[in-house]
């Protein structure tokens, strides 16, 4: 499960929360292209404590879309990230503080 964000009030939420850890996946707008050439759709991050995770949309027909410098401060406001793919997720955010998966198990 997960919650939408659709406001700034939330997104200043998540930055003064700075979460220690969260998983984050970057939803691309198609599937196909390389990272190179594609653009974010949105954003889901699932905090480690959190029951729930967030989507923050950036480019998306159906919601209320945020600027990617928007995600990028949210994202720099947790001091560790995991994702699924590094070398994927570094071609959308220059972020250096984020890990691969599995080495969450090593925690």
């Amino acid at each position: 499960m997960y919650w939408l964000i659709e406001d700034i009030e939330h997104i200043e939420t998540l930055c003064r929360i700075k979460h220690e850890v969260a998983y984050v996946d970057v939803i691309p707008c198609s599937h196909i292209l390389h990272p190179v050439e594609n653009s974010v759709c949105a954003i889901y991050l699932r905090p480690r404590d959190d029951l729930k995770g967030y989507i923050i949309p950036i480019n998306h027909s159906e919601t209320i879309n945020f600027d990617l410098e928007v995600a990028e401060k949210v994202l720099n406001s947790i001091k560790n990230i995991y994702v699924r793919d590094r070398k994927e997720f570094l071609h959308y955010f220059p972020i250096k503080h984020c890990y691969h998966y599995p080495s969450l198990a090593a925690e």
